[in-house]
């Protein structure tokens, strides 16, 4: 899909300050698959006050306070993020994306480098993933509690636990409920069959024929237990990233929630070193 047919839409953010006016580019954070910038609101307050420069915490299309819009693939989530640097006057940025969200600055960083002034990706690879079957299965309970009309969310968390038994998992995906002001029940503020229709899209790889190598300073956070960035993945990333440092952490999927002290050194080593 060529980037001049999307059409961008206008994303919801959160903007954390320096305490002095800073000239250093600012940071972006991109949240995963069924997050939102809710995610990272403790760890940006860290980034403003110890890298003394702005930081933006992001929802992505379709996730968090973001419109829902179609298609939901890394054409479309990268041009967005280019359309959110302009709209805000943002020169160059450091991004930073986890999971899905690495995969659109990877992207954003292949197609538009003068944007970016360093990159971090945290647990993905440029390689298609496939749909996991859990993916699916969870949606599609998700989509039984909003049918359900409950309205306590304990209700919704024991419905969920007959799909999903980590309840790290199960708290992430219903961190996505909200509440009808009419009547009270329940519902989740992303557009499931949306979510559910892209899951192809959301695992494929974010390159394309008109991607070019990203030449600046990159941070590369690989778990070596969640099997997103495999051994043979990194000499593709080193190829499209020549300027990539990697940094393993013997953890989950959730780096920056289960290494919190390493997943910051890494970042503050890539943009105060």
């Amino acid at each position: 899909m060529s980037v001049t047919k999307i059409k961008p839409v206008k994303l919801a953010f959160e903007k954390f300050a320096a305490k002095a006016p800073s000239s250093k580019p600012p940071l972006v954070m991109l949240h995963g698959f069924m997050g939102s910038k809710q995610n990272w609101r403790a760890i940006s307050k860290f980034f403003a006050s110890h890298l003394k420069r702005d930081v933006f915490i992001v929802d992505q299309r379709c996730h968090g306070d973001s419109p829902h819009a179609v298609p939901l693939n890394y054409p479309a989530m990268a041009a967005d993020m280019k359309a959110f640097l302009e709209e805000h006057n943002i020169e160059k940025a450091a991004l930073l994306g986890h999971s899905m969200g690495a995969k659109t600055v990877m992207r954003t960083a292949l197609l538009w480098p003068q944007k970016v002034s360093e990159l971090i990706v945290a647990d993905n690879s440029l390689r298609r993933i496939p749909t996991h079957p859990d993916f699916i299965k969870n949606l599609r309970w998700m989509m039984e509690i909003e049918k359900a009309r409950l309205t306590k969310r304990g209700d919704a968390d024991k419905m969920m636990t007959l799909s999903e038994k980590d309840p790290l998992i199960r708290g992430y995906l219903l961190s996505n409920l909200a509440r009808h002001k009419a009547n009270a029940t329940l519902h989740f503020r992303v557009p499931l069959q949306v979510i559910l229709d892209a899951l192809p899209d959301i695992g494929a790889s974010p390159l394309t024929p008109d991607c070019r190598p990203y030449t600046g300073p990159t941070c590369v956070i690989r778990s070596l237990q969640s099997g997103y960035v495999e051994p043979e993945d990194l000499e593709e990333m080193k190829r499209w990233f020549p300027n990539s440092t990697l940094v393993p952490l013997d953890c989950g999927h959730w780096v920056h929630y289960e290494k919190t002290d390493e997943f910051k050194a890494a970042i503050c080593d890539l943009l105060d070193p």
